[in-house]
């Protein structure tokens, strides 16, 4: 609960509150009463320590009581009076007007304590005089891409004047082809009270985002009469369907690949450097390294290879006279001649035939 109130140098405030106690049975409320003061870390994480001279007014304050006891379905009035200074500085002052009670019952002249409560009745107070109301909106932003979540429009907002000030925050959704909302809370825009000195990260989301979908938002942050706007597309697309498309296209183009390498496994030697392909058609044989490819449907077998000065066998020795015999064969092979023969065969007498000398 929080109080707001203008104060006056040299005057005095009197307000109030009041402490319930709303059970339907015999047990009393033992309550006390104290002033403390307190600042604000961030947006909501309040902290009861001085800071400064923003709580000065814990010493202005005075109760009409400091301690009570409430029987069930009671009510009881605390009083407070502000006693401002002549010499009081203009701008904000804050304090918490805090509140402990104790389940408390009386049997016999004996106390049972049960449990223990603590609520507070924060004061913001504005005293009179040269105010400073200045501030700045940052990182204002809205996510372009989501894979989950709601659709959240966010900012930081820092408060560089000397009281405190109220930040207003909008958000509107609109599918991506039309004008029609979505979804809007300009009808109760979400504020936020920004402490002098102090910057606060905001945010405002709209619940309801699905799951995947296209959508137009805007996001206005409106502060110390400055508007910080963010008009943006923002797409939504969960996570796993894009692991299934990237391992489909992955795997078509896997397949591909292990195709083209089981063709050219097939169809050209690995080891062949001139790039000699095998054609099931040929009925000769080639040789394409340390293979032999033979006609259709016949087999690879291991083929010694051979340098212009030396014929290797398939265990890689060979002796003397083979190696003689393998150069003379080549050496024929390179300087062809044609022996011209008399190819009529000669018959003899008896009608056989003989060989030609």
């Amino acid at each position: 609960m929080y109080q707001q109130i203008t104060l006056t140098p040299g005057e005095t405030y009197t307000g109030n509150f009041k402490v319930i106690n709303p059970g339907d049975n015999t047990i009393d409320f033992r309550y006390t009463v104290r002033v403390e003061p307190f600042s604000v870390e961030g947006l909501d994480d309040l902290s009861f320590t001085a800071n400064g001279s923003y709580n000065q007014i814990v010493d202005w304050i005075e109760l009409s009581r400091e301690e009570g006891i409430i029987s069930p379905n009671q009510t009881e009035e605390v009083r407070f009076y502000i006693h401002v200074p002549e010499d009081a500085p203009a701008g904000g002052q804050y304090a918490a007007i805090m509140v402990t009670s104790e389940e408390y019952r009386l049997d016999n002249s004996t106390v049972d304590l049960r449990e223990k409560y603590e609520a507070s009745h924060l004061l913001y107070t504005e005293v009179a005089g040269e105010t400073v109301r200045k501030g700045k909106v940052d990182n204002a932003n809205v996510p372009g891409f989501m894979l989950s979540g709601n659709i959240t429009g966010s900012s930081t907002i820092t408060n560089e004047g000397n009281v405190h000030s109220q930040a207003t925050h909008t958000l509107q959704v609109f599918p991506l082809f039309s004008k029609e909302e979505i979804y809007t809370n300009e009808e109760k825009p979400k504020t936020t009270w920004i402490m002098p000195g102090n910057s606060a990260y905001t945010s405002i989301a709209w619940e309801e985002t699905p799951n995947v979908g296209i959508f137009h938002v805007i996001y206005n942050v409106e502060y110390e009469g400055v508007n910080s706007n963010v008009d943006k597309i923002v797409i939504i697309y969960p996570l796993w369907p894009l692991l299934l498309i990237f391992l489909i296209i992955f795997k078509i183009l896997w397949g591909k690949e292990e195709i083209r390498r089981m063709t050219q496994s097939f169809v050209k030697s690995p080891h062949s450097k001139s790039g000699a392909f095998y054609s099931p058609n040929l009925s000769t044989t080639h040789s394409t390294g340390p293979f032999i490819i033979r006609g259709k449907n016949q087999t690879r077998t291991p083929e010694t290879t051979a340098t212009p000065a030396q014929q290797v066998s398939v265990k890689g020795e060979i002796s003397g006279e083979r190696l003689n015999k393998s150069l003379n064969h080549r050496k024929h092979a390179a300087h062809p001649t044609i022996q011209r023969e008399n190819t009529v065969p000669r018959y003899q007498s008896n009608g056989t035939q003989t060989p030609n000398r």
